[in-house]
Order: C-alpha cells, then sequence, then structure tokens
C-alpha cells in the first residue's frame, strides 16, 4: 500500500487518480494535470471548499475543467484508501457494502431489549428521541466500516427517532444523491414497514463513481453553475436555492407517476432499477447516501416510525 502521509493534496490526487484520469479527460476534455495547475491558482476560500463536503463549487473555469467529476472521485479513493489503512475492509459486510451501497439486517437489537424500546416509543411517537448505541460493538464496527474512520472519530453511536407523517408535493420522493462523496446513513424501523408506509428506497450500486455517473456529475456541476437559466435545471433540482442534490427525473407533482422515466434514466447510467425497501420491525438498514435514494411515496396521512442518524465527515481525510 502506497504511503500518503504528508504528501500534498495534488501528490495524492495524482497517485489515487492514476487509472481514471483519462476518464476524466474525456467527460471535461481537460486533463487532470490541467485541472491541478488550475487549482493551484484559486483563493484560499475555493481551494478550502474544494477539499471539503462543500457542495458547490462557486468558480466557473474549475467546473468547467470538470471539478465536480474530480472531487467525487478522489473522494471515493481516498475513503478506500482509508479503510485498506485501517484494515476495514476485512469487516464481514464490507464486500456488500462495496458493491451495493447498502447492508440491511434482519432482528438487529437483542429481541427483549428491542420490544421494550419499542413499547415506549409507540406509547409517545415522535421524532428527536435519542437512543444511545455506545455498548453496540455490532452497530459501531459497522458504522466504522461504512465511513472508514477510526474509532471515536466523526459518529456518536446512536439513533435518534424520525416519526414521519406524508404529506402532498414533498420533494424527498424524488429520487436523489445527497452529496458528491461517501457518507452515511441509518435507518431502523420502529414498527413494520410496507408500500403504504413509504419505506426507504435505494438503487443498488449507485454509489459508485463509475465513467457514467462522473459524467452525469459533471453534468449537474455545469447546471448548477449556470443556475436556473439551465433548460434541465428543474428537471434535477428541488428549487433555485436547494442545489448540489440532484434529483432523478424529478417530479413536479412528488408522486412516483414519472416511475417509468426515472428507471429509463437509471438505465442509461447502467444502473438498475429502484428497489423499494419493504422490512418487518427492528430491521437496520445501512446505506450510502451519495447513491441515488428516495421516501417511499406514500398517501397524505399514513406514516413511517424509525430511528435514524446522519454521519458525515470529511471525505479527503487520509
Amino acid at each position: 500500500m502506497i504511503d500518503l502521509e504528508n504528501k500534498d493534496i495534488f501528490t495524492i490526487s495524482e497517485v489515487l487518480l492514476d487509472e481514471v484520469k483519462d476518464t476524466l479527460k474525456d467527460i471535461s476534455g481537460y486533463s487532470l494535470s490541467d485541472l491541478l495547475e488550475a487549482n493551484s491558482n484559486p483563493s484560499d476560500s475555493i481551494i478550502k471548499d474544494i477539499f471539503s463536503s462543500e457542495k458547490i463549487i462557486k468558480d466557473s473555469s474549475l467546473v468547467e475543467k470538470g471539478i465536480y467529476p474530480y472531487r467525487a472521485i478522489l473522494s471515493e479513493k481516498t475513503v478506500q484508501y482509508r479503510r485498506e489503512k485501517l484494515k476495514l475492509n476485512t469487516h464481514p459486510k464490507f464486500n456488500e457494502w462495496d458493491e451495493t451501497g447498502c447492508v440491511i439486517i434482519e432482528n438487529f437489537l437483542p429481541q427483549d431489549y428491542f420490544t421494550h424500546l419499542q413499547s415506549q416509543l409507540n406509547q409517545n411517537k415522535q421524532s428527536g428521541l435519542s437512543i444511545d448505541l455506545s455498548q453496540n460493538r455490532q452497530f459501531i464496527d459497522l458504522v466504522r466500516m461504512c465511513l472508514a474512520t477510526p474509532e471515536n472519530v466523526g459518529y456518536h453511536p446512536s439513533l435518534g427517532s424520525e416519526y414521519i407523517i406524508h404529506y402532498s408535493n414533498d420533494d424527498q420522493v424524488n429520487l436523489h444523491s445527497d452529496i458528491f462523496h461517501p457518507n452515511l446513513k441509518v435507518w431502523l424501523y420502529v414498527n413494520d414497514c410496507n408500500l403504504e408506509n413509504g419505506p426507504y428506497s435505494f438503487v443498488f450500486g449507485s454509489h459508485k463513481k463509475t465513467p457514467k455517473m462522473l459524467e452525469f456529475i459533471h453534468k449537474q456541476g455545469i447546471i448548477w453553475d449556470q443556475g436556473p437559466s439551465h433548460p434541465e435545471f428543474f428537471k434535477y433540482n428541488a428549487s433555485s436555492t436547494a442545489i448540489g442534490s440532484p434529483r432523478v427525473a424529478r417530479s413536479e407533482d412528488c408522486n412516483n407517476n414519472n416511475i417509468e422515466q426515472v428507471n429509463k434514466e437509471l438505465s442509461l447510467l447502467d444502473l438498475p432499477p429502484t428497489t423499494v425497501i419493504e422490512a418487518k420491525q427492528n430491521t437496520i438498514i445501512f446505506t450510502d447516501t451519495t447513491g441515488f435514494h428516495a421516501r417511499g411515496y406514500a398517501k397524505p396521512g399514513a406514516e413511517r416510525y424509525s430511528l435514524r442518524n446522519a454521519y458525515r465527515i470529511n471525505p479527503f481525510m487520509l
């Protein structure tokens, strides 16, 4: 394994992106060297934004040269490097996580503990109740593997209650990616979650930065840079201010009636159709929401009750 400690970010980029540099050039028309040279001139604030979780880069020249696919693939390669360095790729669920971006485990919490917890939660359904899992080694090890992070760095082992009552025109039912880099969201169903509850939905494998996904990301960067004047802006964005989390063939009325159009666009990216994750109570879902996902559509007034948390650390941390 190559030692990248104490190397500058540009040397790290050249090492980690050597195998994909031709792909990046094919997408933007500019070589990795062109982009790195351009990166050496921007202001300190732009450099800080580039190598962080900031969604939007406000520099049209860098956008044209491919800064968005560059950040996306560099973040993926950096997380892979970190996971290997920490030997977290030996986790028994690693291959499933690596291939699909999602790990689903039934009967996750001990049955007696879950039954008591479920009873308490159902007596007073609300969001914001915190469940401490600092003694649950299985949970901690899974979080560390997914995030590729050292012990006690970048996460708190807990889940918080999320009580959703579905409503009309909820843009979260539109398939979308949260952010450009690997991250982690966790849901544990308090009660059985069937179609009428609007289960979590995910496109397996969409977390991977394939050439077609990188091309899609570059296109989104161009659209964000041009703003609402771009003819496809509202096909991929919920509003003129809510940018950086691209939708897939967004439905304006948010009713999931455009599923054929969504699946057609997914097929153009060599991705499978969306999987709706119906599951029993006490099923936990670990998912990388750089991949395409959505809140399942349900009729207004229907409810979904779960425990959840979102974990996001600097993707460029070695």
